[in-house]
Order: structure tokens, then sequence, then C-alpha cells
């Protein structure tokens, strides 16, 4: 399988140091090469690659929510703490790299963000989201910052056991909209699974029993 890639970086110089970089790797295909958002999702929408590799003006860009409904994304940046990763995760980004990233990490993000529903998040988020329990508060505050209100809601239903018809039926939505935000807030979650996905909202404490009952 061969995995197609448009690179939408605005530092011409780190652009081209990347492109090659990604032309001399197997399995990876650049299709193209965009100064701009604007520009990128023209292509997205034509070609439908893959992957989009892009950088902070991609994250900020009032055109990341549709691209990143047509394609995977993962920016490359510098500085963001984790706050701001969390922000740029929620809005449906993959994977936050830092500018000082190896070339064997960026295509191991690639792989695992092409091949998977996972996120790749920079260690001062991921590390906040694993403090001990004494900060479960903590830690739910960041997924709630990742999750739509809609994903929270179907996360919280999907817990108390009811199918995706039926949450569609609580929700007054149709069945194809409640799959939409069942991918998602796995992808966002990291996990493959309706049940990973309950798992992991119980032991960050987004979910707790006392609060599901009281919905």
């Amino acid at each position: 399988m061969t995995i197609s890639i448009v690179l939408c970086l605005t530092d011409t110089l780190s652009s081209a140091g990347i492109e090659a970089l990604l032309r001399d790797r197997d399995g990876l295909k650049v299709v193209d090469v965009r100064p701009s958002t604007r520009s990128a999702l023209e292509v997205v929408r034509s070609h439908g690659p893959d992957l989009v590799l892009g950088d902070r003006d991609l994250a900020e860009s009032t055109d990341v929510a549709e691209i990143a409904r047509l394609s995977k994304i993962i920016v490359i940046s510098g500085g963001e703490g984790p706050d701001e990763s969390a922000r740029w995760l929620a809005r449906g980004i993959s994977a936050v790299l830092d500018e000082q990233t190896t070339p064997d990490v960026l295509f191991s993000a690639v792989e695992v963000v092409v091949g998977g529903s996972y996120l790749v998040v920079p260690p001062a988020l991921a590390l906040r989201l694993a403090q001990p329990a004494e900060d479960v508060p903590t830690r739910s505050r960041y997924l709630e910052s990742v999750l739509t209100q809609r994903e929270a809601e179907v996360l919280r239903l999907l817990a108390d056991g009811l199918s995706n018809m039926d949450i569609a039926r609580r929700m007054l939505v149709s069945d194809t909209t409640i799959r939409s935000h069942v991918h998602h807030m796995m992808r966002k979650l990291g996990v493959s699974s309706r049940t990973q996905a309950v798992s992991v909202a119980y032991r960050t404490g987004l979910l707790s029993p006392a609060r599901n009952q009281e919905g």
C-alpha cells in the first residue's frame, strides 16, 4: 500500500526538506505541495490523499475541519503547550509533532495515523493525560476539551449500553450521524472499539458510575 501525502507548509525550506525525505521513503508518495491551506483544500477535494502534512498555519486555519473530514492530518510545529495541542486535536488533527522530530518518528507517525484510528500526541499532553489518580479531574477536563459536546454525549450513552440506533432515536438524529460521532470519538481517544472507548472514559474520569446515573 502506498500512502499519498499532500504537503502544506508555509516555510519553503522546511517544505523542500520534508518533501525530499518523504520521496526517499518506500511506500510514501508526495502527490502535491501547496503553500496555503486554501489551495491544499482544493487538492484534497480533487485527489483525496491519505494524509495532509502541515504546520501551525494549517492547524489554526478555518479550512482545517473540512480537510480533516476528507483526510488525516499531521501537524509539525514547535513550542505549543498541552492546551494548544489538545485544541488542535479537537479540531480533527490526528498527530502533533515537534519540529525537531526525527525522520523515523515522522515515518512511524504517518503509518500509525493512516493505518488506524489513533492519535499521536506531544509528550507534554501525554504526560498531562497520564497524571496519577488524584489528578483525574485534570485528565477529565483535557479529554472533554478534545471531544465535542455531541461526541461526549454519545460516549455517555454507549456506556449506558445503548446501540447506535437507540442513541440516534434518543438524540433525534440519523444512525449515520451517530456512526460518524462514534468514529471521530474513537479516533480522538486513540481506541479501536466502543468497549475500549468506554473503558478509557471511566479510567480517566471523563465518565464515572455516579455521573452516568445522573444523566
